[in-house]
């Protein structure tokens, strides 16, 4: 419907400040011609919203402006209170401040709507882990953890698939949680790697050192602006499934 998306849009930009409309539309799914009628309504309807041209640009919501519209719908609350997988948590170290965030979030429900969370996380578990895998471990994630939230180079020594290990000094850009497996996503010199954490027999988040003028030092590093975790990683998979051996047989 069309006022969801409308309020999607103001929320998604109450959040971010800055999007362009390329990215509204992707993330809502429309065209770009869409966002645009949509940014008119808004505009119509009193929201100080304005567009700025150039590189950077897009539209923009100013910052003392918020909206009180961010009641959640009965799916939205079940999609929160569905089994979050524990494993995962755990190994992010968020496994308590889930569970602590979901009791203060059902506490804030009226009765109707505590009805319908419980009936989800009831009748729906999500179980991350296959069948006959060996849980991996990953003593190396809290290091990368770390680096990814702080922008911070890491120096890595990593086990490749022969055995062979080398030392890599990597911008980290995000982890992802394939299953119940670990993979790192990192930008090198040559370009983006991806790295399983379990082979990571050590890291190390670099040292930040402040010069006088206090700019940035050589230890930290700039995010690219255009970088999408979930875009980068469906991309990935895909090239990888394709690139995978076949030989074809007859049974």
């Amino acid at each position: 419907m069309r006022a969801d998306r409308l309020l999607s849009i103001l929320l998604l930009l109450q959040v971010h400040r800055r999007m362009t409309a390329g990215e509204l539309a992707r993330r809502l799914e429309v065209s770009p011609r869409t966002i645009q009628r949509d940014m008119d309504a808004l505009c119509n309807a009193g929201v100080p919203l304005y567009a700025e041209r150039g590189k950077a640009g897009g539209w923009v919501l100013p910052e003392p402006f918020r909206t009180n519209l961010t009641g959640l719908t009965e799916p939205e609350i079940q999609t929160l209170f569905l089994s979050t997988p524990p494993r995962l948590l755990a190994d992010l170290g968020l496994r308590q401040a889930s569970e602590a965030a979901l009791i203060k979030l059902y506490a804030t429900l009226p009765t109707v709507q505590r009805r319908g969370a419980e009936h989800a996380r009831q009748r729906i578990l999500v179980d991350p882990s296959g069948w006959n895998r060996p849980e991996e471990q990953v003593p190396a994630l809290a290091a990368l953890q770390e680096a990814v939230w702080q922008d911070r180079k890491v120096y890595l020594v990593y086990e490749r698939g022969e055995g062979t290990t080398v030392d890599r000094l990597v911008e980290p850009l995000g982890l992802v949680a394939k299953g119940s497996l670990w993979y790192l996503i990192a930008r090198v010199d040559d370009g983006m790697r991806t790295y399983r954490v379990s082979r990571v027999r050590s890291a190390r988040v670099s040292e930040e050192s402040f010069v006088r003028s206090a700019r940035v030092s050589e230890e930290s590093f700039v995010r690219p602006p255009d970088f999408d975790l979930a875009a980068y990683w469906d991309q990935s998979s895909r090239d990888f499934v394709a690139g995978l051996p076949r030989y074809p047989v007859t049974l």
